[in-house]
Formats: C-alpha cells, sequence, structure tokens
C-alpha cells in the first residue's frame, strides 16, 4: 500500500538572489563551475547557460548584452546537468525557450 499522505513541493536549497548587472556585481562571482541566468529590466529570464568559468563567461556576456538588466547564479560542478534543469522548469511554466529560443537553438548548430 504504501505512504499516502499529502504531496509536498520541495523547495531548492540553493539561494536566488538577483543582482543588478554591473561590473562590479560580476567581479563578485567566482570563477568557477555553475549555471547563471540573465534577465531583462522587467526580470524575465532570457538565458540560462551552464559554464565552466561563472565569472569569464559573465564578462563576456557584459561586453556584448545590452538587453541585462539583472542576473542571478550559483555555482554547481555538475552545470550543465543543471543547466537543463533550469530550462526544463522555465520550459514547464512558460512552454518555451528562454528568450523565445532564439539564442539556445544557435547553439544546437
Amino acid at each position: 500500500m504504501g505512504f499516502r499522505g499529502p504531496l509536498v513541493q520541495i523547495q531548492s536549497s540553493r539561494p536566488e538572489k538577483l543582482l543588478k548587472w554591473t561590473e562590479e556585481n560580476i567581479q563578485l562571482v567566482p570563477e568557477s563551475e555553475g549555471v547563471y541566468r540573465l534577465r531583462d529590466a522587467h526580470k524575465q529570464i532570457f538565458s540560462i547557460k551552464g559554464v565552466i568559468n561563472m565569472k569569464e563567461s559573465l564578462l563576456e556576456a557584459f561586453e556584448e548584452n545590452e538587453k541585462v538588466a539583472w542576473f542571478e547564479y550559483e555555482e554547481d560542478q555538475f552545470y550543465s546537468k543543471r543547466e537543463s534543469e533550469l530550462i526544463q522548469q522555465y520550459l514547464q511554466v512558460h512552454g518555451e525557450m528562454p528568450g523565445g529560443g532564439e539564442d539556445e537553438l544557435d547553439d544546437l548548430f
């Protein structure tokens, strides 16, 4: 039979803290493996990236992307797996890839 108690949603133990998109804030990011999410001025996610060196990747994005207003990051040595999890969560809620799927499709080819 098994236990038939109420379903409980498990909260992530990963803290999420939005940071203003400034070079000073990016300099605080560790040079380690992890995942970051880029957000626009309305705090909508438009990019989720898993990378080997978060600081380096964010600094490159800082030079190239004018759309970013906010970002958040989390260290994770299994960054590729975590990136996939976050993209799947986004897809379940929004029904499309972050940013409408435009950037992520380019990465596939």
